[in-house]
């Protein structure tokens, strides 16, 4: 097991990976009812601002910290959310997620190798904040995460989501997911990341 992550961590810049205490990241996506801006600002240490923009619409907006967050409500005031939404936000911290998979989710065991998204990978079994039994993968070849299955925490029918990552960009010697497909029951959402920084998230944003 910690042969993988240790792999991983090689593979994604070494000891560069552990200078990263935040990352920005902004994508241009797409879904089954059109385009959106994706806007993250995460920390190491389990913090998350999420936001999607679309045009014509009032901006959706998250602060996550832990397995707790507010959320902009109709009127835009900040409400809190429940933990099946703080769950589904947290699963969009796609650069974070490889960097502190092991910190962020509990149960974690290898399992048989298996092919994901085209590619031979170790098949890892973890249970998310939800207590969820899930899966990642973890590209043989290449030792980086190539994505993972998800129970929907806004179905109560055990929907699966599914997250591929289709390409990697060196980010100041730390290579982090860019291009991603997610894929649940609505159909596929990609989101192409235009822009990430590293260690460039104002505290202030959480406060």
């Amino acid at each position: 097991m910690s042969e993988i992550f240790a792999n991983l961590r090689i593979a994604m810049g070494g000891d560069t990976v552990d200078g990263v205490q935040s990352i920005t990241a902004v994508a241009d996506s797409n879904g089954p009812n059109g385009p959106y801006t994706t806007n993250l600002q995460s920390t190491r240490d389990g913090k998350l601002f999420f936001e999607q923009l679309r045009d014509g619409q009032r901006p959706f907006q998250a602060w996550i910290s832990g397995k707790e967050g507010l959320g902009t409500g109709q009127s835009g005031d900040k409400v809190a959310l429940g933990s099946h939404h703080v769950a589904m936000i947290k699963s969009h911290d796609f650069q974070m997620i490889p960097i502190n998979f092991q910190q962020r989710y509990d149960g974690v065991e290898i399992q048989e190798t298996c092919e994901f998204n085209g590619a031979n990978c170790h098949k890892v079994q973890f249970t998310d904040e939800m207590g969820q039994v899930c899966h990642a993968y973890f590209d043989v070849e290449t030792h980086l995460w190539a994505g993972m299955t998800l129970t929907n925490s806004l179905k109560q029918d055990g929907s699966i989501v599914t997250i591929a990552i289709n390409n990697w960009q060196k980010v100041d010697g730390v290579l982090l997911p860019q291009s991603i497909t997610a894929t649940d029951e609505a159909g596929d959402f990609h989101l192409q990341f235009k822009t990430i920084t590293l260690n460039t998230v104002d505290e202030k944003i959480f406060t």
